[in-house]
C-alpha cells in the first residue's frame, strides 16, 4: 500500500513536469515551424524503434506467422470516428457493439469475453507494447484515444504471444502517433445527428534528438435515445528523445474525462413500440432518466518506454502507472459506486537476430507485471439518486500477475518458417471485505424514487484466488510465391475473471468462477497482388471452462454473475480481401476499390450437462462488411457500404420465441470526401442511410422467461455527418 502510495505522488509529479514541457515546446515552435522543418533528418540517431511507421510494420505484418490485421488511420479517418466500432469495421474476427452510439463499447474476438460485464475481456489491449486498463479486468473503451493513434495491430489469438499474451481473443496494439508521424499543426472537426460534435487540435515535430506530440479532443453527443448524452475530453501526449544510437526513451501521458448518461437497456416488446426511449428498472416507472442514471471515469496514465540495442539485439524496457476515479450514478439494489483504480507495472522485452547453424532465427523473451490495489466503495443514494447515503460497501481488491514468455521463429528456408513459444503466467486475485455492518437491503416499488437500496451483504465475503499455468504455441509458414503465405497455428490460452466479477458471484453465496483454459487451432493463407489482397483464417477453439456471466432467473435479471461452463466450441471464418476491379475510369491512376470482411462465428455448448449443444448467444454467426468505393485524383473518395449482422439469440439455453430472438438487419451508409495534398481534408457520411430499426446490443440470459422479453439497446438512427481536417 505505502509503496503505491509514494509510487503515484511521484508519478503524479512527473506527469506534471511532462505537461509542461510539452505545452512549452508546443508554443515556442508555433513561431519556428519552417526552420524547424529541416532538422527532421537525424542521420545515424534517428529514432526508429520507439516511433514505427506504418508501412516497415505492414512488411512485418505481411511475413507474420498467423491471423492479423494492420489497420492504417488513413482510412478510418475517412469518416466520423465516434468510438471503436468506426476503427474495426474492415478487420476480419473482430466483433464490435456499442450502448450508446460512442465510446461505450463491447469488443470481442473470436468469441473472447462473450458475455463477461467488462470491456475487452479475454484480450489484452496495450499502447506501443505497454499495457493499457487494469491488469485482471480488459480495457476501457473510454481511455482508447483514437485520434491520437498513427496505426493499429490486431493480434487474433496465438499470435499476440509476441507481446507476451496469452489470452483466447489475443491482443490489440494501439501505435502512438510521434514527433516523426505527425505535423506541427493539426485540428480536425465532425458534427452530425443527435448533436454529435468532435473537436481535435494537435501538434508534433522533431527537434534534434527530441520529438514530441500532443494531442486533446472533445466529444459530445446527446444521443439518438432519451438519457444517452455523452461527454469525453482527453489529453494524450508522449516525448522521446534519441540519448545516442544505440539507447532511446520515451514518457507518455494522457488523462481522459468521459461522462455518460446510461439509457439503459429496452424490453424487447417496449423497443417495438419505442426504442428511443431510455431503459427499465423493475417497472415502467423506475426508469435510467428518472434516476439521472450516469457513469464517469476520470484517468490518469503515465508511462516510459527505455530502448537499447546493438547490431543483433533490442532491448526494451518500460513502466507504467494508472489511477482511475470512477462512480456509477445510481443503480437501484446496487445503489451509489465510487472506486478508485490504482495500479503499476512493468515490462522488459528482448530480442535477438542471430543464426543458427546456418539458419536465420529471431528469439523473443519478454516478462510483463502488473499489481493494482484498488478502493472499492458503494453507497445507499439520498435525493433522487443525486448524493450518497448510508455506506453499504467498504472493500479492497488487489490483483497481482506475472507473464513470462519466450517466442523463437527459424527459417527453415527461405520459404518457410516455424515459430516455437511459450508463456508462463501467475495471476492472484485478492478481495478483502472490511465491510463489518450496514444497513439491511429496501425494496419498496412506489413512485419513480422509490425506496430501492442495497443493503450490506451479511458476513465476510473476502477471498484469495491464485492461478497459474504454462500456454505452448508453435506455427509454421510457408511462402508458396512472392508475397503469398500459408499459415498454420496451434496453441493454448487462460481467461480468468476480474475482481469484481468473482466478487458478485460470491455476494450471491455463489463459488468463485474458477480459470478458464482452451486449445485452439488456426490455419490460413494472406497475400497481394497488384489489384488484390486477401486474409483468410479457419479456427477452432476448445474451450474448458469457459467464463460467461448471465443473469439467472432466480435474480430477477437485476444483475448479472460470472460462472464457468464445461466445454465448449468456437469455431469460424475470418476473410477479409479487397479488389481493384477497374482503373483508369475517368482520370489516370483512379480506380473503384471493393472491400469485403465476413466473420463466420459458429460458438456453442459442447454436450454441457444443462445447455447440452446450444448456440452459444449475443455474436451473431455472420456479419459482413461491404465497402464499394470510387477513388479519384486529389484524394478523392465517394461510395456506399453496407454491414450485415446475422439472427442471433438472448439466452444461454436456446429457449425463447420471438422475444428472445434477435433478427438480422442490414445497414446502408453512403460516404465521400477528399484527402488534399496541402493538408486540407474533408468529409460527408450518412449512417443508416434508410433509416433502419435495429437492435445494437443484448444482454444475456439463463433462460427465457414467459413474462418478460430479450433485455436489449437500440442502434443509432439514421444521421448526416460533416468532418474538417487540417495539417501544415
Amino acid at each position: 500500500m505505502l509503496y503505491l502510495k509514494n509510487h503515484w505522488h511521484f508519478a503524479t509529479g512527473l506527469s506534471r513536469f511532462c505537461i509542461v514541457v510539452l505545452i512549452s515546446l508546443c508554443s515556442s515552435l508555433a513561431v519556428a515551424e519552417h526552420k524547424l522543418e529541416e532538422m527532421v533528418v537525424l542521420g545515424e540517431s534517428k529514432a526508429v524503434r520507439l516511433a514505427p511507421d506504418f508501412y516497415s510494420t505492414k512488411d512485418d505484418f505481411n511475413h507474420a506467422i498467423g491471423g492479423q490485421s494492420l489497420l492504417d488511420d488513413s482510412e478510418f479517418r475517412k469518416g466520423s470516428l465516434s468510438g471503436q466500432e468506426d476503427i474495426f469495421k474492415l478487420t476480419p474476427g473482430v466483433w464490435v457493439s456499442t450502448n450508446n452510439g460512442a465510446d461505450d463499447a463491447f469488443i470481442s474476438i473470436r468469441g473472447s469475453g462473450l458475455s463477461t460485464q467488462s470491456f475487452g475481456n479475454g484480450l489484452r489491449s496495450l499502447q506501443d507494447g505497454l499495457p493499457l486498463g487494469r491488469i485482471d479486468n480488459g480495457t476501457s473503451a473510454q481511455i482508447i484515444d483514437v485520434l491520437a493513434y498513427d496505426f493499429v495491430e490486431v493480434y487474433r489469438g496465438s499470435n499476440a504471444m509476441k507481446l507476451g499474451a496469452a489470452q483466447l481473443g489475443g491482443a490489440v496494439n494501439y501505435v502512438s502517433n510521434t514527433g516523426y508521424t505527425s505535423k506541427p499543426l493539426q485540428a480536425r472537426f465532425e458534427h452530425g445527428a443527435f448533436d454529435y460534435a468532435r473537436g481535435q487540435i494537435s501538434s508534433g515535430q522533431v527537434i534534434g534528438d527530441l520529438d514530441y506530440y500532443v494531442s486533446g479532443n472533445i466529444l459530445t453527443k446527446r444521443g439518438y435515445r432519451d438519457h444517452q448524452t455523452t461527454q469525453n475530453n482527453r489529453l494524450s501526449s508522449n516525448l522521446g528523445y534519441v540519448i545516442n544510437k544505440n539507447i532511446e526513451t520515451r514518457f507518455y501521458y494522457s488523462f481522459n474525462s468521459a461522462n455518460a448518461d446510461l439509457a439503459g437497456s429496452l424490453r424487447k416488446a417496449t423497443f417495438r413500440n419505442d426504442p428511443k426511449a431510455d431503459g427499465f428498472f423493475v417497472n415502467s416507472a423506475l426508469t435510467n432518466a428518472s434516476f439521472d442514471t450516469d457513469r464517469n471515469w476520470d484517468d490518469h496514465r503515465l508511462a516510459n518506454k527505455t530502448s537499447f540495442s546493438g547490431d543483433d539485439w533490442q532491448l526494451d524496457v518500460g513502466v507504467y502507472a494508472n489511477y482511475t476515479l470512477f462512480d456509477h450514478l445510481p443503480v437501484p439494489f446496487t445503489g451509489i459506486i465510487d472506486n478508485t483504480y490504482r495500479q503499476v507495472g512493468t515490462t522488459t522485452n528482448f530480442s535477438w537476430d542471430r543464426p543458427i547453424g546456418g539458419f536465420e532465427n529471431n528469439l523473443k523473451l519478454g516478462v510483463t507485471t502488473g499489481f493494482s490495489n484498488d478502493i472499492l466503495t458503494r453507497f445507499q443514494h439520498q435525493n433522487n439518486g443525486k448524493t450518497k447515503g448510508a455506506q453499504v460497501l467498504d472493500a479492497r481488491g488487489k490483483a497481482n500477475q506475472v507473464e513470462v514468455f519466450f517466442e523463437d521463429i527459424l527459417s527453415v528456408t527461405d520459404k518457410f518458417d516455424v515459430v516455437a513459444g511459450l508463456q508462463y503466467i501467475y495471476a492472484q486475485r485478492i478481495y478483502e471485505d472490511r465491510t463489518l455492518a450496514g444497513p439491511a437491503e429496501v425494496r419498496t416499488f412506489f413512485g419513480p424514487f422509490a425506496n430501492i437500496q442495497p443493503g450490506a451483504v451479511t458476513g465476510d465475503q473476502s477471498f484469495d484466488q491464485s492461478h497459474e499455468g504454462l500456454n505452448p504455441r508453435l506455427g509454421v509458414s510457408y511462402e508458396a510465391a512472392t508475397g503469398k503465405f500459408l499459415f498454420a497455428n496451434v496453441a493454448r490460452s487462460m481467461g480468468i475473471a476480474s475482481i469484481t466479477e468473482l466478487n458478485n458471484a460470491v455476494n450471491q453465496g455463489l463459488t468463485p468462477a474458477d480459470v478458464q483454459t482452451a486449445w485452439t487451432t488456426e490455419i490460413g493463407t494472406r497475400g497481394e497482388t497488384e489489384h488484390s489482397f486477401w486474409d483468410v483464417t479457419l479456427f477452432r477453439s476448445w474451450i474448458d471452462g469457459e467464463l460467461l456471466a448471465f443473469s439467472p432467473p432466480k435474480f430477477g435479471g437485476t444483475f448479472s454473475v460470472i460462472s464457468n461452463v464445461e466445454s465448449t466450441v468456437h469455431q469460424g471464418l475470418e476473410f477479409g480481401a479487397g479488389y481493384s476491379p477497374f482503373n483508369n475510369i475517368l482520370f489516370k491512376d483512379d480506380h473503384l476499390q471493393l472491400d469485403l470482411i465476413y466473420n463466420w462465428s459458429d460458438f456453442s455448448f459442447d454436450g454441457d450437462a444443462v445447455f447440452k449443444d446450444a448456440r452459444l448467444p449475443k455474436i451473431p454467426q455472420h456479419a459482413a462488411y461491404l465497402q464499394l468505393e470510387y477513388q479519384g485524383p486529389h484524394g478523392f473518395y465517394i461510395g456506399p457500404n453496407f454491414r450485415y449482422v446475422g439472427e442471433r439469440k438472448s439466452t444461454l439455453d436456446g429457449t425463447g420465441g420471438d422475444d428472445w430472438v434477435i433478427e438480422s438487419h442490414v445497414l446502408m451508409n453512403l460516404r465521400g470526401g477528399f484527402k488534399h495534398e496541402n493538408g486540407f481534408s474533408a468529409f460527408v457520411e450518412v449512417k443508416n442511410l434508410l433509416d433502419k430499426t435495429y437492435v445494437q446490443d443484448v444482454s444475456v440470459v439463463e433462460t427465457a422467461s414467459a413474462t418478460s422479453s430479450a433485455a436489449v439497446t437500440t442502434g443509432d438512427g439514421r444521421g448526416v455527418f460533416i468532418g474538417l481536417e487540417f495539417q501544415y
